[in-house]
């Protein structure tokens, strides 16, 4: 019973940084829900362009970020941006590493959703 005790003697002595926290999580959700929606159906458009070359290079963004665990980007943009002289807050550098995450991940799926659809059914949408 004295774990509990201590426990919620910690909660309450770090309950404005807990509050705060949560604050700050909500608001990268936030932001992060938006503009991963919006990158990824831009990702999306520009996957399926006519131009060859952007759906390459579309193609290389998407597998590039599905494929780096995100917490090695964060770390590489946080600590290694510095080196070049751009330094941005912790902040700032979640929302870009989470954007371009999620942004990968949101145009994957709407990729597949499209894959799947009969050519017939993407012709009586267009008419």
């Amino acid at each position: 019973m004295s774990e509990w005790l201590a426990f919620i003697q910690d909660v309450i002595a770090f309950g404005p940084q807990i509050m705060a926290g949560l604050g700050n999580t909500l608001l990268l959700a936030g932001i992060i829900t938006a503009t991963g929606l919006l990158g990824g159906v831009l990702v999306f458009y520009l996957a399926i362009s006519p131009n060859r070359l952007c759906r390459k290079l579309t193609e290389g963004y998407i597998s590039f970020f599905i494929g780096t665990p995100l917490i090695a980007l964060l770390f590489l943009m946080y600590y290694g941006l510095p080196q070049w002289g751009i330094r941005l807050s912790p902040l700032t550098v979640a929302i870009i590493g989470f954007t371009m995450n999620v942004s990968a991940y949101n145009a994957r799926y709407l990729m597949s959703a499209y894959r799947g659809l009969d050519q017939d059914e993407l012709e009586a949408a267009r008419a």
